[in-house]
C-alpha cells in the first residue's frame, strides 16, 4: 500500500516497563480533584538510575524509528506541511526511592523519609 497523504501530526511514546524494575504508584479512590476519597499508594519498587537509562534508550530507539519513517514517507508524498510532534512519557522517581543511583558524583535520594 502506498501512502497518499499525512494523517498523524503527533506521536506518543510510552516506554515498555515489563523488563526492568520500575514500579508505579497505585491510585485508589473515586476522584482526583482533591475531593472524595482519592489517594495514591507509593510504589514499593520505585525505578532507579538503571531503569531510567533503559527507558531513555527505549525512547530514543522509538524516536529514531519515527524519524526514519517520516523521512521515507516524505520521499513518496513530500514533506509534511508542519513538523510532527513527539510526546514522551517519563516516569518520576518515586517518593520511596532512597537509592536512585549516582549522577555527577552524588548519590540521589528522592525519599520523603530520608
Amino acid at each position: 500500500m502506498t501512502p497518499k497523504e499525512w494523517l498523524f501530526d503527533s506521536f506518543l511514546l510510552i516506554p515498555e516497563v515489563k523488563n526492568f524494575s520500575l514500579g508505579a504508584d497505585i491510585n485508589i479512590g473515586t476522584t482526583m480533584s482533591g475531593e472524595g476519597n482519592f489517594y495514591a499508594v507509593p510504589s514499593p519498587n520505585p525505578g532507579n538510575k538503571e531503569a531510567w537509562l533503559t527507558i531513555i534508550e527505549s525512547l530514543m530507539c522509538g524516536a529514531n524509528t519515527i524519524s526514519k519513517a517520516i523521512e521515507e514517507i516524505s520521499k513518496i508524498i513530500g514533506k509534511p506541511e508542519i513538523e510532527r510532534n513527539l510526546v514522551v512519557m517519563l516516569p518520576y522517581a518515586g517518593i520511596n526511592q532512597c537509592k536512585f543511583g549516582m549522577i555527577d558524583g552524588k548519590n540521589l535520594n528522592f525519599s520523603i523519609l530520608g
